[in-house]
């Protein structure tokens, strides 16, 4: 009886040894099986890569080179709308296929500021550089190239007439102040001058031309002379006070630019001056005569790169 007994505990115990045993590894299991279930639900949920973000993984891997012998395009645009019949207006789709072109072509867009340190300093530079520069501020820069240029994440300037801002000169509106300052704010945008109110003809003692660079009928050297410093002097003092920044790059209006311009605006600061003649830059271009590749609303993706090859040979 009594052996019958031991017998009995032996089996009780070995049971109940069992059954925590049991008890315990279906918990651990438990445990194991939630932990990779929530690890799978976090990578099936996870969105899919937009362009957007894969443009910021290529930004951000972006190659550097200090090569003397860049060739680096700077490109020109002015207005923007649904379509276009003009010479100066690029179409919201085109302005966006030819962005990806260059997205898809492997340039790396540049502000005036790295321009400007690799001219002058030597500094290093994205591969590819490229300069997109958008003249006069209208509103269609904010509405329609800014949310393109932004989903993209490439760079460009704009050029702003000063005086023009908050206003409709003409027939199309110009930026706000409000605007501008939240493209500059976003990084995608930078702001430079393209003078204080200078953007218009004069009539001068042979006819009429630039008010950049013609005098005034009856006007002498020196009042033209500082009429021309006002201006560009209030030019790069309002934009740096409305957005805390440095301007450094002037593009002229029409391209007109001369010997006098650039001596008044080096004296200024300025330290770039952007022309409407074809060509490249590199090393060797002066940089207050910059040159610059119009892009017009018939130049499809294909035609850009084309364009821009072209100027580099």
């Amino acid at each position: 009886m009594k052996k019958n007994l031991m017998f009995i505990g032996c089996v009780l115990s070995i049971l109940i040894l069992a059954y925590v045993s049991y008890q315990s590894l279906f918990n651990e299991s438990v445990g194991e099986v939630t932990y990779s279930s929530e690890k799978h639900e976090n990578i099936s949920n996870s969105p899919t890569p937009s362009v957007k973000a894969e443009s910021i993984k290529k930004e951000n891997s972006v190659r550097l080179t200090n090569n003397e012998n860049l060739n680096i395009p700077i490109l020109m645009y002015h207005h923007f709308d649904q379509t276009s019949d003009s010479s100066v207006v690029v179409s919201k789709d085109r302005f966006k296929e030819q962005m990806m072109a260059l997205h898809d072509a492997g340039y790396n867009t540049i502000t005036d500021e790295e321009l400007l340190n690799y001219l002058s300093n030597g500094e290093p530079i994205p591969e590819n550089p490229i300069l997109i520069t958008i003249d006069d501020g209208y509103q269609s820069n904010y509405t329609i190239a800014y949310p393109i240029l932004k989903e993209l994440q490439m760079k460009a300037t704009i050029y702003v007439v000063v005086a023009d801002q908050e206003k409709t000169p003409g027939s199309i509106p110009h930026l706000t102040w409000d605007e501008t300052r939240e493209m500059y704010e976003s990084g995608v945008v930078d702001i430079q001058s393209h003078t204080y109110d200078s953007h218009y003809y004069v009539k001068t003692n042979d006819g009429k031309g630039p008010a950049l660079t013609n005098r005034m009928k009856d006007e002498s050297k020196a009042a033209y002379i500082e009429r021309i410093k006002l201006d560009l002097e209030k030019s790069k003092k309002t934009i740096e006070e409305k957005l805390n920044k440095e301007v450094v790059a002037l593009a002229y209006p029409y391209g007109a630019h001369s010997n006098e311009v650039i001596k008044v605006a080096k004296e200024l600061g300025y330290q770039l001056g952007h022309t409407v003649r074809r060509g490249v830059n590199g090393v060797e271009t002066d940089p207050f005569r910059l040159m610059r590749i119009n892009v017009v609303d018939q130049m499809d993706g294909d035609r850009l790169i084309a364009r821009i090859e072209e100027s580099m040979e």
